[in-house]
């Protein structure tokens, strides 16, 4: 395979660190940002990658990208939302991690080949990780 592994797995713990909730706090250029900095007299460069930034926004009709590479991770931990064990404490709920014996359902169901299970199941871990601080963070 011709791809960044480390690329790769940050995608994927960006992946479930957004499904836990967790959103980018990233300044948003909209039609107002680019009117505003053609009155001040901005550059002509600067006016265009705001343009670029407006539109790009604008046109952005998906929460989150994810690459071909982690289709099937992101699906199955998608599918794996309700499989999460919980400790009931005094005043709240804790998220201790998935239940294990539901990812081999899941993967049959899917019908994902036996072959694929182990780096799958690596990925579920990985994404189970960064999503437990954020879970445990918001119950």
């Amino acid at each position: 395979m011709d791809f960044d592994l480390q690329g790769e797995r940050k995608k994927l713990t960006a992946a479930a660190r957004y499904w836990a909730g967790e959103r980018p706090s990233v300044p948003q250029v909209d039609a107002d940002v680019v009117a505003q900095l053609k009155a001040l007299g901005a550059p002509d460069d600067v006016v265009a990658k705001a343009e670029v930034s407006a539109s790009a926004a604008a046109a952005q009709d998906v929460d989150f990208l994810v690459f071909e590479d982690n289709w099937q991770a992101v699906c199955t931990f998608c599918a794996l939302a309700t499989q999460w064990k919980l400790v009931a404490g005094a005043a709240d709920l804790l998220y201790v991690g998935l239940d294990y014996g539901a990812i081999e359902m899941v993967f049959r169901l899917e019908q994902v080949p036996a072959a694929d299970w182990r780096a799958l199941f690596h990925d579920l871990r990985l994404m189970e990780r960064e999503a437990l601080p954020l879970l445990n963070e918001r119950s």
